[in-house]
């Protein structure tokens, strides 16, 4: 009978010794968990201000409206048809002065009187 409660004492003792092992090692896993879990909140906070901060910005960014486009595009084209009118008008402009000249220098030639764009005599 004592060597029966001397075989149960140390298993008891064995088995205090494992349980305390254990609790120790579960409060460490625990200590670590809480750690863990602080760093991850922690993260998760400044992602979601980051994540924030970033939708604000892609919701403040001014995207041009498709009228806009529209209306700016037809801006430029009659801006295009104007230049075009103008270089024209030039080119007509040039080429009356060129004949105007030839028609003076001839005149100075022959020795007639200039003639004006009308017809009349200038002078």
């Amino acid at each position: 009978m004592l060597n029966n409660l001397k075989k149960k004492l140390g298993n008891l003792t064995a088995q205090s010794d494992f349980l305390r092992k254990e609790t120790a090692e579960r409060r460490e896993q625990l200590a670590n968990f809480q750690e863990n879990l602080a760093r991850v909140t922690e993260e998760r906070m400044q992602a979601q201000k980051m994540n924030r901060a970033l939708k604000h910005e892609q919701e403040d960014t001014e995207q041009p409206q498709v009228l806009d486009y529209m209306k700016l595009k037809n801006e430029v084209l009659e801006l295009q048809k104007k230049e075009e009118d103008w270089l024209r008008k030039i080119e007509i402009g040039e080429s009356v002065l060129a004949g105007l000249k030839k028609s003076l220098r001839l005149s100075q030639a022959r020795g007639l009187p200039a003639m004006g764009a009308t017809g009349s005599t200038v002078g």
